[in-house]
């Protein structure tokens, strides 16, 4: 039934051109899709040690994050590359 109801909606979405309609929308619905993602990462990792969410934005509050990652995976000892 699901896979009857998503073929149907594409022949539907082709036939019809929906692309010109939904195109200028999808900017604002990817925005959505990947806040709603985000939304449900923060909520499940709220016992992390270090969690920041939802905070004021700052620069400097990166060092403490790295403080706590050398820390809490016991890198001080060996060398760390990251980009």
């Amino acid at each position: 039934m699901k896979l009857t109801i998503i073929r149907y909606t594409k022949i539907i979405f082709l036939y019809l051109r929906l692309h010109k309609i939904f195109n200028l929308f999808s900017g604002f619905l990817a925005n959505l899709l990947y806040l709603t993602k985000f939304s449900a990462w923060a909520a499940a990792n709220r016992k992390v040690g270090y969690n920041d969410f939802p905070s004021k934005w700052s620069y400097d509050r990166r060092y403490d994050f790295y403080k706590w990652v050398i820390d809490h995976e016991q890198l001080s000892a060996q060398p760390v590359n990251y980009m």
